[in-house]
């Protein structure tokens, strides 16, 4: 009988350990995304453009089928979020041009961004992108630079995020599971 206590104690003292502590497997899933082309707002569309009752053509939300969430009224330039965080920019001109992009999500973030590092650009001959955060709900990208190997290239980068403050129930499951354990050892010694 008392292993059984010491079991379903322990149990709850793991399961208590843990709650609380989220992992942002996905953390643009239901993000809502404001893009600029060259400063301006009118140059860029928005995957669910005129599809929703949001009536903004540059903000979008991620798509759920495959394809871009936004591409650029000129449509030279096609930009790819992935609920992870992998963005994807393809180019359907090799040849380098005024390319700058403005992202915006807002509040719509479950975690906050603090990095935008390239992760293949093997299809740019010469040039790079410059990619950077604006603050740790914007990025940027310019890609006047950059010049493809082909009529039409990409490129990937990556979203780094950090945990959003935890929430105030986190720290007290902790010390609760914490105690748990600290009453199951002291019930073993004696």
């Amino acid at each position: 009988m008392m292993k059984t206590k010491n079991k379903i104690l322990v149990g709850v003292a793991a399961g208590l350990l843990t709650m609380g502590q989220s992992f942002a497997a996905a953390p643009l899933a239901g993000a809502q995304i404001l893009g600029t082309y060259n400063g301006d707002g009118s140059s860029i569309y928005g995957a669910d453009f005129l599809q929703t009752s949001e009536g903004v053509q540059n903000l979008t939300g991620l798509a759920a089928f495959e394809g871009a969430e936004f591409i650029t009224a000129d449509s030279l330039i096609q930009i790819n979020f992935n609920s992870a965080g992998l963005v994807t920019f393809t180019l359907d001109n090799a040849s380098s041009a005024p390319a700058s992009f403005v992202f915006d999500f807002g509040s719509s973030l479950t975690s906050l961004i603090s990095a935008f590092n390239i992760t293949d650009m093997s299809a740019v001959t010469s040039g790079a992108p410059v990619l950077s955060v604006i603050n740790d709900h914007q990025i940027s990208a310019n890609l006047s630079s950059a010049v493809g190997s082909a009529s039409g290239y990409s490129f990937t980068s990556q979203l780094v995020f950090t945990s959003a403050v935890p929430e105030p129930v986190a720290p007290a499951m902790l010390l609760a599971g914490l105690g748990i354990v600290g009453l199951i050892s002291r019930k073993r010694r004696s």
